[in-house]
């Protein structure tokens, strides 16, 4: 049983870890775009 609970544990753990990738690189996606479109407006 423990086995099974540390299996799952360790892929919540990196599920988690996966999400916040995925966080970090939409922020700097959004980040980019808006900076981009600063750019844009201020020509």
């Amino acid at each position: 049983m423990a086995t099974d609970i540390t299996d799952w544990l360790a892929w919540f753990a990196a599920t988690i870890i996966e999400a916040q990738h995925r966080a970090m690189a939409l922020v700097d996606f959004l980040i980019d775009a808006t900076n981009c479109l600063i750019a844009l407006v201020a020509c």
